[in-house]
């Protein structure tokens, strides 16, 4: 067999080597691959685990499963992947998914972004949190996906705040569309932030 030959039969060799179709020659090769599988399979078990228990816990908690719901739907309306939604129209207060998208491109213009922007450079966020309203009330959750509450924001800024009761955001809401829980007085746990 000639050099150029031999080389030619080491590729093929590797290249069956690689997609698993000749048998290893090297048992820590094997090992290498087995493990790799083993932490995978070990990763989606974990996944598989997590997602059941979350779905659990929203069976277990319709509230819960409404406010992940609503904030689907409002995202898909503003990115385009969804036009009409009855339901989010039924518990918003919004009139129209158009008055949505209106009022989101307003607040995006308001941190001189546009409305593409979303996901990557912007996230819909609540001066009050959404956790402070009670999700078994069809009038609090109204009042929480009112246009005093709603607004755009940047993704850290979202994170950062991540459910406090931010004073200077919390004037910005008319009384009117506090939660209910309230009672029209602001909680002792507000923050002086920003």
């Amino acid at each position: 067999m000639s050099e150029a030959q031999h080389g030619v039969a080491a590729l093929i060799l590797a290249a069956a080597d690689a997609i698993g179709s000749a048998p290893l020659h090297n048992t820590s090769d094997a090992k290498c691959i087995k493990s790799v599988s083993g932490r995978e399979q070990r990763r989606r078990a974990h996944m598989k685990r997590k997602y059941a228990n979350r779905n659990a816990r929203l069976k277990a908690d319709p509230a819960s499963a409404l406010r992940k719901r609503l904030r689907k739907l409002a995202t898909d309306l503003i990115q385009g992947k969804q036009m009409t939604s009855p339901m989010f129209l039924q518990r918003t207060s919004f009139q129209t998914e158009d008055s949505f998208r209106e009022h989101m491109k307003e607040e995006a213009e308001k941190l001189g972004c546009c409305r593409a922007d979303y996901g990557d450079y912007l996230c819909i966020s609540h001066r009050v949190p959404p956790g402070e309203y009670d999700f078994n009330d069809p009038l609090d959750v109204k009042h929480c996906w009112s246009t005093a509450n709603v607004h755009a924001l940047r993704p850290d800024e979202s994170c950062s705040k991540q459910g406090k009761l931010i004073f200077s955001w919390i004037r910005e809401v008319d009384p009117s569309f506090w939660p209910s829980s309230w009672q029209g007085k602001t909680p002792q746990r507000v923050v002086m932030w920003q």
